[in-house]
């Protein structure tokens, strides 16, 4: 079995034992009941991360079920691979070439450290940053709820923030704190922390120790790639939903909430999956804009989905470049690979291919299943690119699919969470290379 095979078998494994244990009645609350399609799109959802529900996070299950949610979301993002890898190196085993092949699958090929140094350092980091988030939280949350449900709240909201899962414990999501700032900013702290990835983070971090040393090196391309890209799509995002909800879901608030709510959604559309305006209100414009940003996502080896911001920074570059009528494609005097800029365009093309592909199955399913009234281009459209993104915005569109509709959505957020290039490359087997080339002819494009 190739790591390939065994990267995606695990996370089948959790999803699984997660719809399992949703599926029996300690998992429910009182007078509620969660069918096992139920079940297995939550444990989906939640496992990769996503947020999208059709059920009642705070008030279908019971705080057991809660605490199961919660820790396929800490699984689902921190990556299987980094858990089994940290596990191994605790229990004294030498880390095994499977195992750092599997690893590197979780983050990408720009591994330098050592598998054991570098799940350590994700865990430590990870926690770290939960832990401030779940202490500015409980802040704002005691004033509101009782001790112990105020600390689970903060602990269930942060891991969830930084795993960039949209999953909450209050049924309007965060509307009800539309204003509050505490609340937004520590979200969208953490949404963009966790969306920036581990080998960023810790790539600026060994940046600003050795620049006090003077001994600091350049930034890696990649981490200037993620971050040029992640800055700019969040203030491009943000400035189109300021101006195009002015007179709509943001009539009525101050300046100051009109700007801080347009972040906030900017930021939550690149994979994050939380609210604090009524997606379902939002104009159609703002719809669009919002699809751009999940189709995006958030960085490799983040806890983000969608095709990447280094994929989409690729895809720039490389028209840039062949507008100039330029063979190299130079982003920030270096020089990408060619086999960099062909796995950007496969990628690329593989998730255009699959989110038109799930949509067409939507709306057959959902033909009559849904109401005419939701069941509109716009809406599975939306509904088909935040499970592929793993974002878990919703139009309202995802609680009224029919079963077939359901499982179609967990197959695709599971897609977009282990990503299509992965699931094709294990699927297509060996890999053959001719012994020859065809002669080559062109062909007329534009």
């Amino acid at each position: 079995m190739r790591p390939g095979h065994l990267f995606i078998l695990s996370y089948v494994g959790v999803i699984l034992i997660g719809a399992a244990l949703l599926a029996t009645p300690v998992s429910w609350a009182k007078g509620a009941r969660v069918n096992p399609v139920d079940a297995l799109f939550t444990a989906t959802s939640a496992a990769c991360v996503t947020g999208l529900v059709v059920k009642d996070t705070g008030h279908d299950f019971s705080l057991f079920g809660q605490i199961v949610i919660l820790l396929l979301i800490q699984v689902g993002g921190l990556g299987l691979m980094t858990f089994s890898t940290f596990l191994v190196y605790l229990m004294g085993r030498k880390v095994a070439l499977r195992e750092r092949v599997l690893v590197r699958d979780s983050f990408g090929d720009l591994l330098g450290d050592d598998p054991k140094t570098l799940a350590t350092n994700v865990l430590r980091m990870a926690f770290a940053v939960e832990l401030i988030g779940a202490l500015l939280l409980y802040l704002r949350f005691s004033g509101q709820l009782r001790p112990p449900q105020a600390a689970f709240a903060a602990i269930f909201h942060s891991v969830a923030a930084f795993c960039n899962a949209g999953f909450s414990l209050f049924t309007p999501n965060l509307i009800e704190y539309r204003t509050d700032a505490l609340v937004n900013y520590v979200i969208v702290g953490l949404i963009i922390i966790g969306g920036l990835g581990f080998l960023v983070l810790s790539d600026i971090l060994r940046h600003v120790r050795r620049r006090r040393n003077a001994t600091a090196r350049p930034l890696t391309l990649h981490t200037k790639m993620v971050v040029t890209v992640t800055a700019g799509l969040i203030l491009s995002g943000a400035l189109a939903c300021f101006i195009l909800e002015w007179n709509g879901t943001l009539a009525g608030c101050s300046a100051g909430t009109r700007i801080m709510a347009s972040i906030f959604l900017s930021v939550t559309s690149r994979t994050a999956g939380f609210n604090t305006l009524d997606t379902g209100a939002l104009s159609t414009g703002t719809l669009f804009v919002v699809m751009i940003l999940m189709f995006i996502g958030a960085a490799p080896g983040s806890t983000g989905g969608g095709i990447k911001t280094s994929t989409f920074g690729t895809l720039v570059a490389m028209v840039r470049a062949r507008l100039k009528r330029q063979d190299a494609v130079n982003i920030f005097r270096r020089t990408l690979p060619r086999e960099v800029e062909d796995r950007a365009l496969a990628v690329s093309v593989l998730s255009l291919v699959l989110v038109l592909f799930f949509m067409l199955l939507l709306l057959v399913t959902e033909r009559e299943s849904a109401g005419a009234q939701k069941n509109t281009l716009c809406s599975v459209a939306f509904e088909t690119i935040s499970a592929f993104g793993t974002v878990g915005l919703s139009t309202g569109l995802t609680p009224t699919l029919s079963t077939a509709g359901r499982l179609l959505l967990s197959t695709l957020m599971f897609i977009g969470r282990v990503g299509p290039l992965t699931v094709v490359l294990a699927l297509a087997g060996q890999e053959k290379r001719p012994q020859y080339e065809h002669p080559r002819e062109a062909i007329m494009i534009g």
